[in-house]
This record gives C-alpha cells, structure tokens and sequence, in this order.
C-alpha cells in the first residue's frame, strides 16, 4: 500500500476513504479482523502523509475519514479487543484534529474521552487494552 501511495497520493487517500465509508455503513456485516485492518490502514495512511496538521486543518480526505469513524458509535463502542486498540491508537494520532476544528470536539470529545476511560479503554475486559 506505502508503494501505491507514494506513487498517487490522491488514489491512496480515496481509498482509504472509501474503506472507511464501506466500514462504517455495513459494520453490522464486518468481523473485527476486517475493521480492524482498515484502522490499520487509515493509521498507516496518517503516517505516510507529510505534513497531517496541515492535512487535517484543510479538512481533507484523513480528516473527513477520522469524524465518519468517530461518529459510528456502534464502531467506537465496539467490544473487540483488536478494534478497541486500534481506535485508541487512532485517537492518539488524530487527536489533534480537535484542537484544529473546535466544533469536532464538542460532537465527538466526549465520545472520544469515554473511549479512553470507559469500558473501551482503561475499564476494558480484556488486559490487551487495559495495558495500552
């Protein structure tokens, strides 16, 4: 993917953006291994662009692709280990994206903080995420 990427930026990002589109719209037919592997690759997609302030205060495609995920609730909610680290890590990466786009804190901060600290986070089941 970082080869296809770096050959045609604008395909790499609008195949992210797709993916995450697909994700969020039939999560209901997605195991956690395949949402988990688009969280990958958005994360992945966040490391190869050069400047993501930059890209996340023009509201570009990463940007527009992190508040599709964040505003699936059932995704943000998910009980899966491997997706649950995976948005945490998202979280981290992206989280600027807030303090860039003040309105996107006040839809989505408190559903981001309870991610943490919630049964998601710190509270979880499973020792894989808690430790994290």
């Amino acid at each position: 993917y970082r080869r296809i990427f770096l050959v045609d930026e604008q395909m790499g990002l609008q195949f992210v953006q797709a993916s995450v589109s697909q994700l969020t719209q039939n999560l209901d037919s997605v195991r956690p291994m395949e949402a988990e592997a688009v969280l990958f690759l958005f994360k992945e997609t966040g490391e190869i662009v050069k400047d993501v302030t930059r890209h996340l205060q023009k509201k570009g495609p990463l940007a527009c692709a992190f508040e599709e995920l964040v505003g699936c609730e059932k995704l943000v909610k998910a009980e899966h280990w491997a997706v649950q680290l995976a948005l945490l890590e998202m979280y981290v990466r992206f989280g600027r994206v807030f303090s860039l786009h003040a309105e996107l804190y006040a839809r989505y901060g408190q559903r981001v903080v309870e991610a943490f600290v919630g049964p998601q986070g710190v509270h979880s089941k499973d020792a894989r995420v808690v430790v994290r």
